[in-house]
């Protein structure tokens, strides 16, 4: 059901008058779109949704290159930026885990200690 929905809402973009009302609002619409429609031609899991997605990319690169490629510029730019910080938080996560057991380890050997029992 979301495949129709997708395929129609893309379909648009080849009829004459959302075309054109499309380029001439295509500096609002485009850092929209952009993210959305990026993402659907690279990972979803239809065919026909990537083929369209591509198509309708086309269309605005077509239509406005310049702001096309400062979009896709600033899109990568951000993408990096969340990748920088999953990998950041993920670290982040890892040496707690690491300074957690450490410490969990240390405070069972001198609890044991403490009361004399084997470890």
């Amino acid at each position: 059901m979301c495949c129709k929905v997708a395929e129609r809402v893309l379909s648009f973009w080849g009829n004459e008058y959302v075309a054109a009302l499309i380029s001439d609002n295509i500096a609002v619409i485009l850092p929209i779109l952009y993210p959305a429609l990026f993402d659907m031609s690279k990972s979803h899991w239809n065919q026909q949704i990537v083929q369209l997605a591509q198509h309708v990319l086309r269309y605005l690169h077509d239509t406005n290159r310049t702001l096309y490629e400062d979009v896709a510029a600033k899109y990568r730019h951000n993408l990096s930026k969340y990748v920088v910080s999953f990998a950041f938080l993920f670290l982040a996560y890892f040496i707690l885990h690491c300074v957690t057991s450490s410490v969990l380890c240390h405070l069972r050997v001198i609890c044991c200690l403490h009361h004399d029992v084997t470890v």
